[in-house]
């Protein structure tokens, strides 16, 4: 997913995309390519979000995205 906010269309497709990395970096671990505690760390969550008409994107409490 990188260090840069993705916006999806809906909580399920971003919770999709969260899962599918976890899948990857559980798959990397049993291929000995990471650790154990490494593959099991989940750095991405979920923030539900506005796009304003500027095209900048807030959280609901009105903080903004750089």
């Amino acid at each position: 997913m990188g260090n840069k906010p993705c916006v999806f269309a809906t909580h399920e497709e971003a919770a999709r995309e969260v899962a599918d990395c976890m899948i990857t970096r559980l798959e990397e671990f049993l291929a000995g390519e990471r650790d154990f505690d490494d593959a099991m760390t989940v750095e991405e969550y979920i923030v539900e979000v506005c796009r304003l008409p500027d095209g900048s994107i807030v959280t609901k409490d009105g903080n903004k995205f750089e």
